[in-house]
C-alpha cells in the first residue's frame, strides 16, 4: 500500500439473517478489486462461507438475539 492508496472503513453486522452481509461482501470485494484498501468492522457471528477477501477483517464481539422473542405490540 502506498500513501496515496484510498482507504475505506466498512461496517456490517447482522442479528437474524445474513442477506446484507452477503451483499456487503460483494461491495467490499468490488472496492478492493478497484485498488481501494478496505478494512471491515464485522459485528455478528462469523459466516464461514462468506469471504471478504482481500479486505482486512476486524471482528466485534457478536450480539445475540434471545431464543424467544416476544412481540412488542
Amino acid at each position: 500500500m502506498t500513501p496515496t492508496t484510498p482507504r475505506v472503513l466498512f461496517y456490517v453486522q447482522y442479528l437474524l439473517g445474513i442477506g446484507h452481509v452477503r451483499r456487503s461482501a460483494l461491495v467490499i470485494q468490488a472496492l478492493a478489486n478497484a485498488g481501494i484498501q478496505v478494512d471491515v468492522i464485522f459485528g455478528g457471528i462469523p459466516v464461514p462461507h462468506i469471504s471478504f477477501a482481500p479486505a482486512t477483517l476486524h471482528y466485534l464481539d457478536p450480539v445475540k438475539v434471545p431464543t424467544t422473542v416476544s412481540p412488542v405490540w
